[in-house]
Formats: C-alpha cells, sequence, structure tokens
C-alpha cells in the first residue's frame, strides 16, 4: 500500500472531525453585519419560529410508570422483610409450658418485636387505601388491632359485592402477600334491611398449635362483635 492509500483513511478522519467542529460552532454562534456574536439558549417551552417546544410526553408517561414499578417493588420487599421478621418473633414466642391453657375470652397477646407493618398504624393505612381502589361503594368503617391479628371491617353498599376479591386489591396483596382472612357478614337490623360487611385480616404463619387454636376462636368472636358494631352503619347513612 503507498503512502497516499495509507493517507485517505486520515484525512477522511479530519473532514469528519472538521464538519463537525463547524457544525458545533455554526449552531453556537451566528454572525451579523461582520461581528461575531453568541445566540441565545433556549428554554424547553419557548417559542423559536412560532413553534413552542413541547416536552416529550410519552417519556413523561414512561418515567411515571417506572416510578409506580418502584413503589411496587419497594413495598414488596419492605413485605418480604417484615414477613420474615414476623415469622421470628412468632418462632420465639412458640415455646409453651405443658400446663398452658386457652381461654376463649383471653385476647390474643401481641408477640414481642412484632414488625410495624403489622400494627394498628400500618394496617389502616393499607385498609383504607385498599378501600379506596375497590371503588366508591366501599368504606372502611373500622379496625380492630386490640389484639393480634388486625382486622378491618368495611362497608360494601347495597349492590352485590365478593369480599374475597378485595385482597386482590394492589394495595393490599403488595403489602400482605400470601395468606388472608376474608368473608361476608350480615346482619338484619331493626327496619327490615340486611347491612352486609366484609372483614377481612392477614393471616399469620408461625404460630404454635395451641396458639393457633387460639388466634381461630378469637376471631370467631371478634368478627361477631365487628358485625353487632357495624352491621347496620348503612342506616346511619340513609
Amino acid at each position: 500500500m503507498d503512502s497516499s492509500s495509507r493517507l485517505k483513511p486520515v484525512v477522511f478522519a479530519v473532514i469528519v472531525m472538521v464538519s463537525l467542529a463547524g457544525a458545533f460552532w455554526a449552531g453556537r454562534f451566528s454572525v451579523r453585519d461582520g461581528e461575531k456574536r453568541e445566540s441565545p439558549e433556549r428554554e424547553v417551552g419557548e417559542k423559536v419560529g412560532g413553534v413552542e417546544d413541547q416536552p416529550c410526553v410519552a417519556c413523561a408517561g414512561e418515567v411515571a410508570a417506572l416510578r409506580k414499578q418502584v413503589s411496587r417493588l419497594r413495598r414488596r420487599a419492605a413485605a418480604t422483610e417484615a414477613s420474615a421478621k414476623l415469622r421470628a418473633a412468632l418462632a420465639d414466642g412458640r415455646e409453651e409450658p405443658e400446663d398452658f391453657e386457652i381461654d376463649p375470652e383471653e385476647p390474643v397477646a401481641w408477640p414481642d418485636n412484632t414488625p410495624e407493618l403489622f400494627m394498628e398504624e400500618s394496617f389502616r393505612d393499607i385498609a383504607s387505601e385498599m378501600a379506596e381502589q375497590a371503588g366508591s361503594s366501599v368504606e372502611l368503617l373500622a379496625v380492630d388491632c386490640e389484639e393480634a391479628p388486625c382486622y378491618a371491617a368495611l362497608t360494601v353498599g347495597t349492590g352485590e359485592f365478593d369480599c374475597l376479591k378485595m385482597p386482590s386489591s394492589p394495595a393490599w396483596s403488595e403489602s400482605y402477600p400470601g395468606g388472608c382472612s376474608a368473608g361476608a357478614a350480615i346482619k338484619t337490623c331493626d327496619d327490615g334491611t340486611r347491612g352486609k360487611i366484609c372483614i377481612i385480616g392477614k393471616g399469620w404463619d408461625g404460630w404454635s398449635d395451641r396458639t393457633k387454636k387460639h388466634v381461630m376462636e378469637r376471631a370467631t368472636v371478634r368478627r361477631q362483635n365487628l358485625l353487632d358494631a357495624w352491621g347496620c352503619s348503612h342506616q346511619k347513612r340513609e
């Protein structure tokens, strides 16, 4: 290969570099009346030539979707961590004396080191968000966290509503994955109407067998108390 052939790629590269530099400075400066002056920077949304620059709407939508996905992933990660801590807390209380007896009237004590996710403040926020996602006919009436675990009572209006579908809402399923206790409770009210509420709680895995039996017996009592207190709440709103 002669020297001219070897120089051709180099010359071509130089020409490209010069062209790029010229394009850059041509956009950076404008020449008028023999003077060199810097062109003003244009802000997004500034009108240029009668046309207004618009932000990328599609990009904004993608960013919002990504942020929502990140929020969900963070919530699920927090739920996984909290569930592991809860199982550890329940395991610490599994050793019971041989003469341990269950009193159905005795509330179920909260285990030591129960994660905040399962306590009243967080539970109430999640139940409220779940009600909002379920629709305008659903309203959070009360939460019962006097003992473990928490329960939520929600009114579902007068129409047909499947209480079993509520835990599938993003607010609940992302915060409390796994088992749950959900069902409808119906009460005949003084005016002859029938009141219906949904009672939902998070199922806990890791109780000892005797404590699990205690929890189930107390759950029956607690659901009835919620029904008695809120089953005819629709009368007050009519």
